[in-house]
């Protein structure tokens, strides 16, 4: 699967850091393609931008709008990008193209090992 771009949303910012740095020290090379956010309408529109890109997104954020919304306005308008909700719980909407399940206590301990495996497996 070869991709323009990889948004990261997840709702806490210890989260996004803990990817941020999986992916740095294990995934360089992707890093600039890399944008890591916890604000729904920032996922919404860098997704909604055409082009090939992967959505890892959480399903829950501070405000009203959950994963499943934000990957169903995004596909309105783009196709091709390919959305994951990253979660302990199977997938809840037909807008995913799947599910990357992150272990329990995985925002506490920065264990974001199932990106790192999903990444290194769709990179080329």
């Amino acid at each position: 699967m070869k991709f323009e771009k990889i948004i990261i949303g997840q709702r806490h910012a210890e989260n996004l850091e803990g990817i941020k740095k999986m992916i740095s020290e294990n995934l360089p090379e992707l890093l600039e393609k890399c944008i890591f956010t916890s604000s729904p309408s920032t996922l919404v529109e860098q997704g909604r931008i055409s082009g090939k890109s992967i959505m890892i997104i959480g399903t829950v954020y501070e405000n009203s709008m959950r994963g499943s919304e934000i990957a169903e306005r995004v596909k309105q308008f783009n196709s091709e990008a390919q959305i994951f909700q990253y979660s302990t719980c199977p997938q809840d909407s037909d807008y995913y193209d799947g599910t990357i399940y992150k272990r329990d206590g995985t925002c506490h301990s920065g264990e974001h090992a199932a990106i790192i495996d999903f990444l290194q497996k769709n990179k080329d």
